[in-house]
C-alpha cells in the first residue's frame, strides 16, 4: 500500500484541490482512500455530494484501511512538525502544491526545510499557474530550485473548472463541459509521474 500525504505551511494554495484530483488518478490503479486531516475539512466537503469515484473520510474515523492500495492525507494548513513526523514515518511520499505567489512561496520553502530535517522524500508542484506569456512560473521555479531540485515537471494551469468541480462534488474530468475537463490532464500527467517515482 502506497501513502501520500499533501501539505503546505501555507494555506490556500490549492491543496485539497491537489488531494482529491490525485485520488482520481490514483483510484484509475486501484482502490483509493482520501483522508481529510484538516480542521477545516475541504475534501469532506468536495465529496458530501457523493459524486466523486473514491471514498474520502475524516483522520478519526475507523476504516479498515489494508483494502486500499493507495492512501492519500490532505493535512491541515500551517500542520505542526511533530504532526507531521508522525505522518513520515508511514509516508512514501509528500506532495507540495504551490502558487506561484510571492507569499505561497515563503511557506513552500519552510515545507521544504522541514520536510529535509525529517529525510522526506517530496517533490513540490505547481499549481494554479497562469497562462503565458505571464512569466510567474519560471521566476517561481527559480526560487525554488535554489532550495531544492525535487520540482515536479508538470504544473496545475489555472482555471474556473476547478471551482465548478468543487460546487458540483466532482473531479474536473467530469465535468459536462468538454473544454473545462480538458483540465484532467494535467492532473493525469502529474499522477503518472508521481506513481514512477515511488516504483
Amino acid at each position: 500500500m502506497r501513502q501520500i500525504t499533501v501539505c503546505n505551511f501555507k494555506g490556500g494554495v490549492g491543496k485539497s484541490t491537489t488531494a482529491i484530483h490525485l485520488a482520481g488518478y490514483f483510484q484509475t490503479q486501484g482502490p483509493t482512500l482520501l483522508i481529510d486531516m484538516d480542521p477545516n475539512p475541504t475534501s469532506l466537503a468536495w465529496a458530501s455530494r457523493k459524486k466523486l469515484p473514491f471514498q474520502v473520510v475524516s483522520d478519526d474515523e475507523d476504516i479498515k484501511k489494508k483494502r486500499f492500495e493507495t492512501l492519500i492525507h490532505d493535512t491541515s494548513a500551517r500542520p505542526k512538525k511533530r504532526s507531521l513526523k508522525d505522518i513520515a514515518r508511514d509516508t512514501d511520499l509528500f506532495v507540495v502544491p504551490t502558487t506561484p505567489s510571492a507569499l505561497a512561496l515563503q511557506g513552500t520553502l519552510h515545507t521544504i526545510e522541514t520536510l529535509k530535517d525529517l529525510e522526506a522524500t517530496y517533490w513540490v508542484v505547481f499549481v494554479n499557474v497562469p497562462p503565458k506569456p505571464a512569466k510567474d512560473l519560471e521566476q517561481a521555479r527559480q526560487v525554488i530550485q535554489e532550495h531544492t531540485h525535487f520540482v515536479a515537471p508538470i504544473s496545475i494551469r489555472r482555471s474556473s473548472a476547478y471551482e465548478k468541480a468543487a460546487t458540483e462534488g466532482c473531479l474536473v474530468r467530469d465535468l459536462k463541459a468538454v473544454r473545462q475537463r480538458i483540465y484532467w490532464s494535467d492532473f493525469e500527467a502529474l499522477g503518472r509521474f508521481l506513481h514512477e517515482q515511488m516504483k
